[in-house]
């Protein structure tokens, strides 16, 4: 895997952690917090919110449409390479946290091709994990993680297809037109 960065270091337990430049996690994290935060906003304020597929859609221009569609799309899509070091960098910090000797390369695999969320999400699990976790010896599992945000990913992923959708009925009116 790509560590995008990742540097390696002995902590004070003597596993290996993982140092990411501070400007790549910020990026990320503001990036995804700001996409996040107005796509929520706009969706709140928006008639599609309550609308069903039997239903005319609402007045809605499809720019809009569109551009909610790309929004909630970067919300739902899987971790770039650099993004993924980021992941790896929070279950390092996780690890220290519990003082889990664990292997950097070996857990970069592992998670690389079996956590299933968004980036958001998987702060989100690891920070919920950071509080409730009771089995200190161990890491969580890839699935453990996916198990957390799961429900939320299915959501926008709902979202996305009901914006597609509407997108599509409203190009399909305009066409008959």
């Amino acid at each position: 895997m790509d560590t995008g960065g990742l540097q390696t270091k002995k902590n004070t337990t003597g596993t290996e952690l993982g140092k990411l430049g501070s400007e790549t996690n910020a990026l990320n994290q503001t990036t995804i917090t700001s996409q996040r935060d107005r796509f929520w906003k706009e969706w709140e304020s928006c008639n599609l919110k309550h609308w069903t597929p039997l239903e005319s859609v609402p007045d809605i221009t499809v720019a809009k449409l569109e551009g909610m569609k790309e929004r909630i799309g970067n919300l739902i899509k899987q971790p770039s390479s650099k993004e993924k070091a980021v992941l790896v960098y929070q279950l390092v910090e996780f690890a220290d946290l519990f003082g889990i000797k664990c292997d950097i390369k070996k857990l970069a695999r592992e998670y690389d091709t079996s956590v299933e969320l968004p980036l958001d999400l998987f702060y989100e699990a690891v920070m919920t994990l950071k509080k409730t976790w009771k089995y200190g010896f161990r890491m969580p599992t890839p699935g453990e993680i996916n198990d957390i945000g799961k429900a939320k990913l299915a959501h926008r992923i709902k979202i996305y297809t009901m914006i597609n959708l509407a997108i599509q009925r409203k190009n399909e009116k305009r066409s008959r037109k």
